[in-house]
């Protein structure tokens, strides 16, 4: 691959993809939404359980209102610092993976939908499940939700109703919930060809979270994130 066309390229997209048909474009798009509405409801049954055991209920996870302004200013300034390390991780694991290991990396299924030229309507649907669905869901589901518990006592295998005020993580716990969160998190994307990638992502985004007790932040780094993959295709 020449290196215009790596520059080119969306960071976790490495291979050229094939054109799909109206009807694969129409599956993609109906099995991701249908993907972002079992999330959503199981989000929906979640705020009890949540409401009810962690530190401040929902709005304890970093959801307050006044918390969003500053948690767009701070999502886009990691965004700035990690993005840049990012691209070059990933070219670094993209050239282990066809020159050490002869392997080449697959193409992800909205990557592969939206370099196929589809309609503008459906465009608008991927550029909303990618960019605004998942973020919101995810970083709710493994920060809020996930990263959150396994900083808590025994690494949330404890669950104490009301929460327990008294606990106080130190520093290599919160990193190793970090790190569990991350790998959870890149192998629930289901390609090994991105699992460093989306692993280093997830390390700043748990990273951000920890400092800044502000989901805000995270929900806008990682939907900066997609949309910049996405772009040249959006645009094409």
């Amino acid at each position: 691959t020449s290196t215009a066309a790596s520059r080119t390229r969306p960071l976790a997209s490495p291979a050229p993809p094939t054109t799909l048909s109206t009807t694969d474009l129409l599956d993609t798009v109906t099995s991701q939404s249908l993907d972002a509405l079992a999330k959503l409801l199981a989000a929906l049954f979640s705020l009890i359980f949540v409401q009810q055991t962690m530190r401040g209920g929902v709005l304890g996870l970093g959801l307050r209102p006044s918390q969003f302004p500053k948690g767009l200013a701070l999502g886009a300034l990691a965004f700035l610092v990690i993005y840049p390390l990012l691209v070059v991780c990933n070219n670094l694991f993209e050239y282990l993976w066809v020159a050490v290991f002869q392997h080449t990396p697959t193409v992800q299924p909205t990557i592969q939908a939206l370099a196929s030229h589809p309609p503008i309507r459906l465009k608008i649907a991927f550029f909303l499940l990618a960019a605004v669905a998942a973020p919101i869901l995810e970083e709710y589901y493994f920060r809020g939700l996930l990263q959150t518990a396994l900083t808590g006592p025994n690494f949330g295998l404890r669950v104490a109703a009301p929460a327990d005020l008294d606990f106080v993580p130190s520093p290599a716990h919160r990193w190793a919930a970090i790190a569990l969160t991350s790998a959870l998190f890149a192998a629930a994307h289901g390609s090994i060809d991105i699992y460093p990638t989306l692993f280093l992502l997830s390390l700043a985004l748990g990273y951000t979270y920890e400092r800044t007790g502000n989901l805000y932040a995270n929900i806008t780094l990682h939907a900066a994130f997609n949309t910049l993959n996405m772009l040249p295709l959006l645009l094409s």
